[in-house]
């Protein structure tokens, strides 16, 4: 990859994530052509041609360097861009999950996330599927993520999509009336269609790296319940069922105040 960016000329290079400090990414950076590089992290500023000092102390959302990408290449105009997050859907996959929903109203349980500090147990699981059952009878649950992780869940006759395909998860997502997620993605897709969502995730395992924070739901209609430890695994099935709950009353009457996502300390 690294011969492959050094044949590449480029004009201009953003690098606008927060990382911790990784040998992979200096080298990246150090083997970009490029006559300008506009980042953020303090640790590779040597390999940025303009470093931004942009929330230093990571105490607002990540999305909000793309106002400050906006400013560096538009200046006052800048301020006028719509930074609203943007998924394109292709139309036959819309179509195909409009058919395959009908008129029922969905809610999505994606319990299972790619990183093991984002994977609820059994127990947890079970809790919030009841949960979803008692609050909300008549809804249509449907699982999300992995074939392999959906087929570990020991719950009887659960709904899953039948199309492999990512794309449909997206669409699934727009055309669904809740989500519960422990996957950033999903709730970033969940974002973009400003569907309610209850995100769980799991503490920093880094005080100086809040990822709970500068991660966060970015949805006025998100309520976020960050584990009391490093892996989600560490909420309560208590404060889960309450969480739920939480979800569905927000929905009914979403708080006058809330701005980003209301965020609630697990445990």
């Amino acid at each position: 990859m690294c011969a492959q960016l050094r044949a590449q000329p480029f004009d201009l290079v953003l690098d606008p994530f927060e990382t911790m400090p990784s040998f992979v990414h200096s080298l990246l950076l150090f083997s970009v052509r490029a006559q300008h590089i506009l980042g953020f992290d303090k640790c590779y500023r040597r390999y940025y041609t303009t470093y931004h000092p942009h929330d230093e102390g990571l105490t607002r959302h990540m999305c909000t360097r793309a106002n400050e990408i906006f400013s560096q290449l538009y200046g006052a105009a800048g301020s006028t861009f719509d930074n609203r997050y943007y998924v394109p859907l292709p139309e036959e996959v819309e179509a195909k999950i409009i058919d395959f929903l009908g008129e029922s109203q969905v809610i999505i349980i994606n319990p299972l996330g790619a990183k093991k500090i984002c994977r609820l147990t059994s127990a947890q699981i079970s809790a919030i599927y009841d949960q979803v059952k008692e609050s909300m009878p008549g809804y249509r649950i449907l699982f999300t993520g992995l074939p392999a992780d959906l087929r570990s869940i020991d719950l009887p006759h659960i709904e899953t999509l039948p199309f492999g395909e990512f794309n449909y998860t997206v669409a699934l997502t727009k055309h669904s009336r809740f989500v519960i997620s422990v996957d950033t993605a999903l709730v970033h897709i969940a974002s973009a269609f400003e569907i309610p969502t209850l995100a769980l995730y799991p503490n920093a395992r880094h005080p100086t790296y809040p990822s709970h924070l500068i991660w966060s739901p970015n949805n006025r209609h998100a309520i976020q319940i960050v584990s009391p430890g490093c892996t989600v695994k560490d909420i309560s099935p208590e404060v889960l069922r309450d969480a739920v709950d939480a979800l569905f009353s927000k929905s009914v009457k979403p708080s006058p105040s809330a701005s980003r996502g209301a965020e609630s300390e697990a445990g």
